[in-house]
């Protein structure tokens, strides 16, 4: 299974899922919807000078309109993303005032052969 694959599995039943890598591609956007896509990839491990294992590297983004109970999503979130293998570093809190939506955003890594 690919990572995308796994984080369209693991938290699609958040939103119902409104998840796609990248953006929206919806002309209009529903009350709640999940982007990712990777930000890096690096090795981590060589053996006989070749790459065994890789890094990888993810923002996950959560949009809602509104006013959402965030902090109950971000734990949903966060447990999914840790329950399927992946480390969550740190999340980011922002509300966008001129289109009243909110956005978290979870940045995210794996280890991948």
């Amino acid at each position: 299974m690919s990572t995308g694959t796994k984080l369209e599995a693991v938290l699609s039943e958040i939103t119902d899922g409104n998840i796609w890598p990248f953006v929206c591609p919806l002309e209009i956007e529903p009350d709640m919807w999940i982007t990712y896509f990777p930000e890096k990839e690096q090795p981590v491990d060589y053996g006989d000078g070749v790459s065994q294992e890789w890094m990888l590297s993810w923002q996950v983004h959560w949009f809602a309109k509104g006013t959402q109970d965030y902090m109950n999503i971000r734990k949903d979130i966060r447990s999914a993303l840790e329950e399927a293998g992946f480390s969550v570093t740190s999340i980011l809190y922002s509300f966008e005032q001129d289109t009243k939506i909110m956005h978290l955003v979870f940045f995210s890594s794996s280890q991948s052969v």
